[in-house]
């Protein structure tokens, strides 16, 4: 799971904030070592002895300018998640409306919903909920003129209700930020991801892949 990819990279401050020399090291070396690189819609439908899946959350301009390029060299499937009012209203260092569309035309990628709003969603009413889900939905499939069934959790905040609810808007799979391989995927609204951060250098990087990080989820209960 990834958030903003960027050039020439001055701090660590962000450790979402991946270096695009970095990022691509990342890219070329499970594109050499690994041979189940899926969509993320495709998870959990059937199952591989390693199958990995590329995702970015909230919708980075740099997604397209600088990680795209990268991951459509190496002809590697990713997933975004879109906040859509981080688009509708033009927030700055986000993707415009024109530039998710030409996002979402490219080869190989999917857009998923990651709410209207980005809020905690287990804070809000039964309504306020269903409206993030309903109203981030029908913008991004208003706009890009298909159907939108991916999601993801903001903040990974997420409860039964939550779950029952994004399952209810018509979603078909969803990741939240539990950190955590997935040894198998019983519930596939309920599809654990591993943050890659900036200080993840090769060794780090296959360790999370191959679950040596998943100690971390016993710290977020």
């Amino acid at each position: 799971m990834y958030h903003s990819v960027q050039e020439n990279l001055a701090s660590l401050n962000d450790l979402y904030v991946i270096d695009s020399r970095l990022f691509k090291d990342q890219m070329s070396f499970i594109k050499k070592n690994y041979k189940n690189i899926l969509p993320f819609k495709e998870l959990g439908i059937k199952d591989d002895e390693v199958t990995l899946s590329i995702t970015f959350d909230d919708g980075f301009s740099d997604n397209l300018y600088i990680a795209d390029p990268i991951l459509q060299d190496l002809n590697l499937p990713y997933t975004v998640f879109i906040a859509t009012d981080f688009i509708k209203f033009n927030k700055e260092g986000f993707l415009s409306s024109l530039e998710l569309k030409e996002l979402a035309s490219k080869p190989n990628v999917d857009i998923g919903s990651h709410t209207a709003t980005h809020p905690r969603l287990t804070t809000l009413s039964d309504y306020k909920v269903k409206e993030e889900l309903r109203s981030s939905k029908h913008y991004l499939e208003d706009l890009l003129g298909k159907e939108i069934n991916l999601f993801a959790y903001p903040h990974g905040d997420y409860d039964q209700r939550i779950r029952d609810f994004v399952g209810e808007a018509g979603y078909t799979i969803a990741r939240n930020s539990r950190f955590s391989s997935n040894n198998k995927i019983t519930d596939r609204l309920l599809v654990s991801s591993s943050e890659i951060w900036n200080t993840d250098l090769i060794k780090v990087f296959q360790d999370k892949i191959n679950g040596h990080w998943d100690w971390i989820k016993y710290l977020q209960n």
